[in-house]
């Protein structure tokens, strides 16, 4: 099961980049709905719980309806997997996802206006300065997360690689033995001699008895 998780994770950009944004936003978008919530309660008296839960439901929604995509356009089309054996692509990818915390800090600001309530200008600035740590964090647990994939892919290469020459021996193996004993068959054996007496009558006749006069 894991090892099939593994390989999806491989063969999909999108999945890597899901993953990768679960696990940095869900206590990012906790933490920061908490905070703005505390916040926006103690600035026009909104109800902390109704606010922190909307919060959490309006990150989340940006993060994969806005950030993941551009991520994956990032990604798919500029990067193009050049990160993981480049440093210079590697800055690239932290600072592209940097960049990319702004439009996404927009659409978290965006989506509270609509929503809910106005925001509080020192929520709106540590809106975006949390969009842009968050994805500087999902861009170093995807870079981690295509290192280890890196190395499980150029091991499973080695193993695959070893089965392989493993068979190849075995079957060489398989056929000098089967080719033995052929050889040490006595049938065989009778056959090799009679091939041999037709193709040198001459030495036949002088192990039969002798030469005719």
């Amino acid at each position: 099961m894991l090892e099939k998780f593994v390989v999806y994770l491989t063969n999909h950009l999108y999945a890597r980049l899901i993953l990768s944004g679960v696990v940095v936003a869900v206590p990012v978008s906790i933490t920061a709905s908490s905070v703005g919530s505390a916040c926006m309660n103690a600035f026009t008296g909104a109800g902390f719980l109704r606010v922190a839960t909307g919060g959490f439901i309006t990150i989340m929604a940006s993060v994969f309806l806005c950030g993941v995509p551009v991520l994956y356009v990032l990604e798919r089309w500029l990067i193009r997997g050049r990160a993981s054996s480049s440093w210079k692509w590697q800055a690239a990818r932290f600072l592209t996802f940097a960049i990319a915390g702004i439009p996404e800090g927009f659409a978290v600001i965006v989506a509270y206006n609509f929503g809910m309530a106005a925001i509080p200008i020192l929520d709106v600035n540590a809106i975006f300065i949390g969009s842009i740590a968050s994805l500087v964090l999902v861009a170093t647990l995807y870079s981690l997360v295509e290192q280890a994939l890196s190395v499980f892919q150029k091991r499973e290469a080695h193993l695959t690689k070893q089965i392989r020459e493993l068979r190849i021996e075995i079957d060489q193996a398989r056929q000098e033995q089967e080719v033995s004993a052929i050889v040490d068959n006595d049938f065989f054996r009778d056959l090799q001699t009679k091939a041999d007496e037709l193709r040198h009558p001459d030495t036949g006749l002088s192990k039969a008895g002798g030469t005719p006069g």
